[in-house]
């Protein structure tokens, strides 16, 4: 099965939190996943072995300059930070940076260990869901421990953060298994959902009274807030601010696979919105916090799926991708400071593992097709969105590429997963 459709971020996501054991087996935690993916976490027991300091990362070169810009596409905003640095989960298992500028590579952890690479009974270390700061200064990424026992392993679950400017690294939170994190814009505020409680699901349904809401943690002090309560009983979980931070949107769970329900909470308005009426699968917001695009790719895919636009007050949807015979679409990633969105496109159904990359440059305009990939995943635009990032291949050797939308040409930046693009990157 292609690597695009192996794990949803609310299907993984969910799975992590119903892991109410203390003990779990190799093979319900080692999936691949993508850019709107997340991989299930195994329970946390009760320690975390000291991570080495980070290695040193070295001066940043400075930028080249952009790539002309097609009439058709307006021109971006300059960015004020030359960064250069995309952050990813490399083939061993480590965090690493690859710089787009010059394709240096600094690696930031050194103990990662799966369970391909440890002998029995021998401790596993597992990195993922790298997530920068919206100044490009600081880099998220989570820490699993894992101590093998009789039944499995008892997993250590914790918050680290990379500073680029002092490059060292620190745990933000200890014994936190996270259902989803992200940065809220223009601050170092993360927010956070939690693991679903074992008693969460009964055979009448959620029960309100293990529900648990969205909390959010202050870097800089240390400082942990409930951020959005259950206001509808369901458990909350998979956070995602608006670009502009005046809304954060999440997933209410309320069933035990797929994915969950829309919802967003507008905090100037202390108001509580949901999408009742359907789940939502991949989904990404407009740059001014008004619509919604998505698809319904919500669980394993039918074939059919699609995307849709929808206003975030709700109301009715609009289809944007045209009809496949025969395949679906899914992913959409909206460029920053436009209107230009992408997304990927299964073709030929089931049939194959070629996937078509997408770019449509306005609501109003036929989508332009780019180029296949093979498993194509991890879908992203470089911060001033003259570049597309995604990954290629088997989940465990896949090829992270940097496309221009413009001729198809690519680069290869690195071989790993998950890439996140600085977002002070100088590179258009």
């Amino acid at each position: 099965m292609k690597a695009i459709v192996l794990i949803r971020i609310g299907i993984a996501i969910l799975a992590v939190a119903l892991l109410g054991a203390c003990t779990t087996s190799p093979t319900q935690i080692i999936q691949p996943a993508l850019v709107e993916t997340e991989t299930p976490l195994p329970t946390p027991a009760t320690e975390v072995p000291p991570v080495p300091t980070s290695t040193e990362v070295p001066s940043i070169p400075t930028p080249t300059e952009a790539v002309e810009t097609p009439t058709s596409i307006p021109e971006p905003t300059q960015p004020t930070v030359p960064e250069a640095w995309v952050a990813y989960i490399g083939v061993d298992g480590n965090v690493w940076l690859v710089n787009a500028m010059d394709l240096e590579q600094v690696q930031l952890t050194q103990d990662a260990a799966g369970y391909s690479t440890t002998t029995e009974n021998t401790p596993v270390v597992i990195y993922q869901r790298p997530r920068w700061s919206s100044d490009g200064m600081l880099l998220a990424y989570e820490r699993q421990d894992g101590q093998p026992t009789d039944s499995g392993f008892n997993f250590q679950n914790s918050l680290w953060v990379f500073n680029l400017a002092t490059k060292e690294s620190r745990s933000v939170l200890q014994g936190e298994q996270l259902a989803g994190f992200d940065w809220k814009p223009g601050t170092h505020l993360i927010a956070f959902g939690q693991s679903i409680d074992p008693n969460y699901f009964s055979r009448q349904g959620p029960n309100a009274e293990f529900a648990k809401g969205l909390r959010q943690i202050n870097v800089d002090s240390g400082e942990t807030v409930d951020l959005v309560q259950p206001e509808r009983g369901l458990h909350l979980a998979i956070p995602k601010w608006s670009p502009d931070g005046r809304f954060i949107s999440f997933r209410e769970i309320y069933i035990m696979e797929g994915s969950g329900k829309f919802a967003v909470y507008d905090l100037a308005a202390q108001s509580y919105l949901s999408w009742d009426d359907e789940p939502v699968g991949g989904y990404t917001w407009s740059r001014d916090g008004e619509t919604i695009v998505y698809d319904d790719l919500t669980y394993i895919p039918e074939g059919d799926e699609a995307l849709y636009i929808r206003p975030r007050a709700g109301g009715d949807s609009r289809r944007l991708s045209p009809q496949i015979e025969n395949g679906y679409a899914y992913s959409p990633v909206y460029a920053p400071d436009s209107e230009v969105l992408a997304y990927l496109a299964d073709m030929d159904a089931f049939d194959g593992n070629l996937v078509s990359l997408f770019i449509i440059e306005s609501p109003d305009q036929e989508p332009r097709e780019i180029g296949q990939y093979e498993n194509a995943g991890y879908l992203s635009w470089t911060p001033g969105w003259h570049h597309i990032v995604l990954t290629q291949g088997p989940f465990d050797n896949a090829e992270i590429l940097l496309i221009s939308p413009y001729d198809g040409s690519v680069t290869v930046l690195a071989n790993g997963s998950e890439p996140q693009w600085n977002p002070a990157a100088g590179l258009q």
